[in-house]
């Protein structure tokens, strides 16, 4: 586990947009991984657990990313609701790993049935759950959804 009570000050904005916006506070320590994400490991994550809520707490710091369909320099993932721990983190991980090669988007979907198979839905779509600005440049957080 990471302890993220004393993050750096982008990581800091961003979650607490999340808490706010959402009426939640985050669990003090976040799930990393032995085998880091960037060689093929899950990505970390921040969770409420309570309200099913999970942050990817590491794709914005990556120069690979992809800028968004929104123009978003940099960007995190999350779920809130839909998914249970581990189909949140796989769905993110795969997610995540999409984002440092294609471009993605409010209102894209993603076929996700090759990684979740019978125990997650199909297809995800994004929305852009906030932008933030932070030292003169754009962020921001898609959130993924089961696609109706």
């Amino acid at each position: 586990m990471i302890d993220f009570r004393n993050q750096n000050p982008f990581y800091e904005t961003l979650f607490q947009t999340i808490e706010q916006k959402a009426g939640v506070e985050f669990d003090p320590e976040a799930l990393g991984a032995i085998i880091g994400f960037e060689v093929g490991g899950p990505i970390a994550l921040r969770t409420a657990t309570h309200s099913k809520i999970c942050v990817t707490s590491e794709l914005a710091m990556y120069p690979e990313q992809m800028i968004s369909a929104e123009g978003l320099q940099r960007y995190e993932l999350m779920t809130e609701g839909h998914f249970e721990l581990e189909v949140a983190r796989t769905l993110l991980t795969a997610v995540g790993a999409m984002s440092l090669s294609a471009m993605l988007g409010d209102g894209h979907t993603i076929d996700v049935s090759a990684v979740t198979g019978s125990d997650g839905p199909a297809m995800v779509v994004l929305s852009l759950y906030a932008r933030i600005k932070f030292e003169g440049s754009s962020y921001g957080i898609y959130r993924l959804s089961p696609a109706m």
